[in-house]
């Protein structure tokens, strides 16, 4: 199960990737021009033929899925004796998985975000502007 759900993510890679060049190609192709209205048109065409962007199953995710369904869907069936008092995912070894560390937004990171649009880090966190100081909760 868990070596089809890393060939799955491969595969949601590879057509994020493939998603993602079509749609740099159409944010690219200006809107000037007979030609380039056509090519829009296809590019178009082509991104809402593809599948939408998906995200994959993490390595952190995995061990939540063996720990709840599949352990407690075994442990049913052993229940009702379909299947051997023996539940094969409570042995099975998943590789370990991190969580990233945050990263905190600089003046520099924010102007290569501002620049390329991607972010410099999976997980980014702000702080407070000192010029503003703690901002406050407003109830009402």
């Amino acid at each position: 199960m868990f070596d089809a759900i890393n060939e799955r993510n491969i595969e949601v890679q590879e057509q994020n990737a493939q998603r993602r060049a079509v749609r740099d190609d159409l944010k690219a192709t200006t809107n000037k021009g007979s030609e380039n209205r056509a090519r829009r048109r296809w590019l178009q065409a082509q991104l809402d033929a593809m599948p939408p962007f998906r995200r994959t199953t993490g390595l952190n995710a995995q061990p939540h899925i063996r720990d709840t369904p599949l352990r407690a869907a075994l442990n049913v069936a052993m229940a009702q004796q379909v299947m051997p008092a023996f539940n094969p995912a409570a042995h099975v070894e998943l590789l370990p998985g991190t969580k990233p560390k945050a990263l905190i937004w600089s003046d520099e990171r924010i102007a290569r975000w501002k620049k390329a649009g991607e972010k410099p880090w999976p997980v980014m966190a702000w702080t407070p502007r000192p010029d503003r100081g703690i901002p406050r909760l407003r109830r009402g």
